[in-house]
């Protein structure tokens, strides 16, 4: 009863810290506009090219450079920077071009003319699915970028006016001391409130939960030292990683001619490995070779040189983080009980509907539902209020950003139909299934074998997935899962 009664006023105590937090303020939406996502292209393969593609448009017909915008999916998309990869989106809104004038791209984009005139909307088969052309002026500006899916808050200020997939999220405006608050411990206990949280910790971060975060009434000051550490915090990310794509980027060099170069995780993060002989010992087990013996010293001091410096800009950012929370707390007028509770409550992992199984099932059956939805033409709607609705013909159907997102990812890679309709039954089958065993069951073995079968079914339909569309998944929640239920294993 004691725990009970302790654990009763901590949620009462978080409760009414989170109500302190918000009562009275504005909010995001109210200051800076409700967030903007990115572009739907209805075939990536089409449209996104990397940039050795764009080099060879470009020399082909230099005027394919008026149509070609940096582009950077949610994966690319972290904590103070974005991780691009090089890659180019083919930007062609409805009715802005004929492309004839642009033979380039025409000839680059002819090969995938059926699979582009079998999408779901009504467009030339040239162009965007949802070229969202009212932000274009948005994403050729600075911009506060973050993904979709996260395990902490993912803003940073992006300047180099990159265009986004629907994957991206950004809110139009380029002010630092913004950015440093939403990448406060603060903000994330407060958004924690709004938003379930998936397995592994992982949250969406929905436009409309999102444009409920408080916004503190900050004297120019505060507003001065946010920004400062904001920039800092950025510059020092950039720096870091500028550092270690440096030189992961030589990594394949140690590969004998011959050999696949692929790298494993641990070469891709060489700078967690712990010495010099450590990241020797990867290379000699992964390409089958050791580092040769007149290159062993250069490598060791690159590599010895290099660690320090990262994890000295980590230091500092962390440093620069804690700098930002303090202020924070400050503008929030906390006590210093109140950001011990805070800091204790985003320290402890929460449950996540991603445990309940059943829910898991009845989520991926909707996402299957409304992608099938959308791959028969269904048009996307939102209200006034920020609901959102598919239409079909003369009926609507209800639909949340939490399916919304990975539906649109689903349809993009899936466009059959039918398939979709099968997935769906699936899904529908193994949930009934799952509920059917844990009705029949009778102690914690028999529910560990229901969750088991669940996560088998699970880990079958993702596999459907990634099978259908070359080896990979169709964006970060469908990966989440992968990583989370382990299904290389059972694949």
């Amino acid at each position: 009863m004691f725990m009970e009664s302790m654990g009763t006023c901590a949620w009462i105590t978080q409760r009414a810290l989170r109500d302190k937090i918000r009562k009275g303020r504005k909010t995001l939406k109210d200051v800076y506009g409700a967030p903007l996502y990115g572009i739907k292209t209805g075939l990536n393969a089409a449209f996104v090219i990397d940039t050795a593609t764009k080099e060879r448009l470009c020399a082909h017909d230099p005027k394919s450079a008026d149509l070609l915008k940096p582009f950077l999916e949610g994966k690319d998309l972290k904590r103070w920077r974005a991780e691009p990869r090089g890659l180019w989106l083919i930007y062609i809104p409805k009715n802005r071009i004929e492309i004839d004038d642009y033979p380039a791209i025409r000839d680059w984009l002819i090969p995938f003319k059926p699979a582009l005139e079998a999408r779901a909307t009504k467009q030339e088969w040239f162009e965007l699915q949802q070229a969202q052309e009212a932000y274009a002026p948005h994403f050729a500006a600075p911009k506060i970028a973050y993904k979709d899916i996260g395990d902490s808050s993912p803003f940073h200020v992006d300047t180099e006016g990159s265009f986004m997939a629907n994957t991206g999220y950004f809110i139009p405006s380029d002010e630092h001391h913004l950015a440093a608050y939403l990448n406060s411990k603060l903000l994330w206990f407060t958004y924690l409130n709004v938003s379930a949280q998936i397995r592994g910790g992982f949250v969406r971060f929905f436009s409309n939960h999102l444009g409920e975060m408080p916004i503190p009434d900050w004297a120019d000051a505060a507003k001065t030292e946010l920004a400062a550490l904001s920039e800092r915090a950025h510059a020092a990310a950039n720096t870091r990683l500028a550092l270690q794509t440096a030189l992961t980027r030589r990594i394949p060099d140690l590969c004998p001619l011959g050999r696949d170069p692929k790298l494993t995780t641990r070469l891709q993060e060489w700078w967690t490995l712990p010495n010099f002989a450590a990241f020797r010992a990867e290379v000699k087990k992964v390409f089958k070779v050791d580092i040769p013996l007149a290159e062993r010293s250069s490598w060791e001091d690159w590599i010895t040189r290099d660690r320090a410096e990262i994890a000295r800009l980590s230091a500092e950012i962390a440093q620069a983080e804690a700098q930002i929370d303090s202020i924070v707390y400050s503008l929030f007028d906390l006590t210093p009980d109140e950001i011990a509770l805070l800091d204790d409550d985003i320290s402890i992992p929460k449950p996540n509907y991603g445990g309940n199984m059943e829910q898991i099932l009845a989520t991926l059956g909707s996402i299957a539902s409304i992608a099938s939805l959308i791959a028969q033409g269904g048009q996307i709607s939102r209200t006034q209020g920020g609901g959102v609705f598919i239409a079909q013909e003369d009926r609507a159907y209800a639909v949340t950003d939490e399916v919304l997102g990975p539906a649109l990812e689903l349809s993009e890679t899936i466009i059959d139909s039918d398939l979709l309709d099968a997935l769906f039954e699936q899904l529908e089958k193994a949930r009934h299934a799952y509920l059917d065993r844990i009705r029949r069951g009778k102690s914690a073995q028999d529910r560990d074998a229901a969750d088991a079968y669940a996560q088998r079914e699970i880990c079958d339909l993702l596999n459907r997935i990634r099978n259908r569309n070359g080896g990979k998944l169709c964006g970060e929640y469908f990966e989440n899962l992968w990583k989370s239920y382990n299904c290389r294993k059972s694949h």
